[in-house]
């Protein structure tokens, strides 16, 4: 069997990993980082990877990939170190770490970057082979 994706899928997965990405945030940023919050931070970056097979990410959804990959890993080395995990991004500064929302135009302009799909240059849906 294959699973057949509509052409604004890719913005329901977008939503769905920028949902999960922000809830390990706001844990983090209140200073409960826990290992579900680095669990979250994970997941949160393999959905973004699986956003990545629609296309190129953009670079803030890239940024945001790469910042949860890096604070699971730090928020687990910190536990198993026996010490309260740092909030917030390297330094504390929390200006530096991606914004765990998401505005109107950012999600106006993602459509845009899947050109072809949008402008009805390929007219029938992607089938997924669910049999790898």
């Amino acid at each position: 069997k294959s699973l057949t994706l509509g052409p604004d899928d890719h913005l329901h997965l977008e939503g769905f990993a920028s949902s999960v990405f922000a809830k390990a945030d706001k844990q983090d940023r209140a200073g409960r980082a826990d290992i579900n919050t680095a669990k979250t931070f994970y997941a949160a970056s393999i959905f973004f990877e699986i956003l990545s097979q629609f296309g190129e990410l953009q670079p803030d959804l890239e940024q945001k990939q790469k910042y949860a990959i890096w604070k699971a890993a730090e928020i687990r080395k910190a536990l198993k170190e026996g010490r309260k995990p740092e909030a917030g991004p390297p330094g504390g500064d929390k200006d530096d770490a991606p914004a765990s929302t998401t505005t109107i135009d950012h999600d106006m302009g993602r459509s845009q970057s899947f050109g072809n799909r949008q402008n009805g240059n390929e007219a029938s849906p992607h089938p997924i082979d669910k049999g790898f």
